[in-house]
């Protein structure tokens, strides 16, 4: 038992969500492949307080065939196996589960990479949001400095018009640093503003990747649900059949104990 709780605590701090989809493409690999099925299963309700880890020790005999659990086909809705919902139904496989389609796995391993996408094209977004917005506040300060510079200039304009002295010849050379400056600034303000422009083309396009992404996944998720909505339905068609051939003999035993009653008479 000690040996088992310790097992169950190493594995309630694995990190589900630093696992890469080919690694839980893996798990559910090796877990479905197995010999084929006995028809034989059990859908339980889960309870609050219910893992994957203590249903594979309770009904498989061992926890560490969680992965066998969680890969079963009946139970392909349960993406995070550290998070099952009470009051939702789990299969449990009677000997080994049965063999999950390809295509269904390979679904559920792209959706976790696209949203993992998403997130970093999102990250992507708002830094050049905030780099966009960074801009934008140097811009301002230097049309607060063009500006600033401007009056200046004015102001000397000014003075040389009334400068007869050697002051005249001095202040026209402050005037044409100021104004060699204020070119200088002038053209780095352009420059700003053409790396705003293809900031923004570039945002443009991210966002209509991740529109385009998002699509895809509801695309995706479509596709899942409809696979549960079958593998629900022939779970239910099967267990159906299963009562039918269950009257089916309990009926053609009564009719046979008459007709042995019959004979013996």
């Amino acid at each position: 038992m000690a040996k088992w709780r310790k097992g169950e605590a190493r594995w309630r701090r694995a990190s589900f969500k630093k696992w890469t989809p080919s690694e839980l493409k893996r798990l559910r690999d090796e877990a479905i492949r197995s010999q084929p099925a006995s028809p034989e299963d059990r859908v339980i309700t889960i309870r609050k307080g219910d893992t994957i880890w203590d249903l594979a020790n309770q009904y498989l005999g061992n926890p560490w065939l969680w992965p066998r659990l969680w890969a079963y086909d009946g139970n392909l809705y349960i993406e995070n196996p550290h998070e099952i919902t009470p009051g939702k139904r789990i299969v449990i496989p009677s000997e080994s589960p049965r063999v999950v389609k390809e295509d269904v796995v390979e679904d559920v391993a792209r959706v976790s990479e696209l949203r993992k996408e998403i997130e970093v094209l999102r990250k992507v977004k708002n830094e050049r949001e905030e780099r966009i917005a960074q801009l934008n506040q140097e811009l301002i300060a230097l049309r607060a400095k063009d500006i600033e510079r401007e009056r200046i200039k004015r102001e000397l304009e000014g003075k040389l018009e009334d400068a007869l002295t050697d002051r005249k010849i001095y202040e026209m050379t402050v005037v044409a640093k100021k104004e060699a400056e204020i070119a200088r600034l002038s053209r780095e303000v352009e420059e700003l503003k053409e790396q705003i422009y293809f900031l923004e083309n570039e945002l443009a396009q991210k966002e209509a990747e991740i529109r385009q992404k998002e699509e895809m996944i509801k695309a995706h998720e479509v596709t899942i649900g409809h696979q549960i909505g079958q593998i629900n339905r022939l779970s239910t068609q099967l267990d159906e059949e299963r009562k039918e051939l269950e009257q089916f003999f309990a009926f053609a035993g009564v009719i046979g104990g008459i007709i042995a009653l019959s004979l013996s008479h």
